[in-house]
């Protein structure tokens, strides 16, 4: 199972470089969006900022939550709840990335998100930031893209 995060499913709502290559991921059959239940949060500030660099028009932002949470009802995008698991592997995955001798510098929310990875049993993990990549790898996890 593959699991997304928040600044990669940015770029299937709002045009960057490299928005193809994650709409061609998600076009392949069968593909589902795993990501944690505060992806919806982070996605809203997301568009505010897009907003206000002017990547989007106004009244944009929420237009595109909208379609974020229609995703979800169709079933297209599952939203991974922030059960005790997910708790219990936060601690594990700051000991991991920060226990060494170079450590990974992981911010909360990138660890909580690899954290719900984790506890949702995800193998692969798509993502694009370099610090939660570098945790992602610490912890077993492939990397989409490579």
């Amino acid at each position: 199972m593959r699991y997304w995060d928040t600044s990669v499913l940015l770029k299937l709502y709002v045009q960057e470089s490299d928005s193809a290559r994650f709409a061609a991921l998600l076009a392949q059959p069968g593909e589902v969006i795993y990501t944690s239940e505060f992806s919806r949060l982070e996605l809203l500030r997301a568009f505010w900022g897009k907003r206000v660099d002017g990547a989007i028009r106004a009244g944009a932002e929420r237009a595109l939550l909208r379609r974020f949470d229609q995703e979800v009802e169709l079933g297209r995008i599952t939203l991974v709840s922030q059960r005790a698991e997910a708790w219990k592997q936060f601690e594990a995955v700051l000991e991991t990335c920060y226990k060494r001798a170079q450590p990974v510098r992981v911010r909360a929310f990138d660890a909580l998100h690899l954290a719900t990875a984790l506890a949702a049993k995800a193998t692969e993990i798509v993502c694009t930031d370099t610090r939660m990549r570098a945790g992602a790898a610490l912890l077993g996890l492939r990397l989409f893209p490579l």
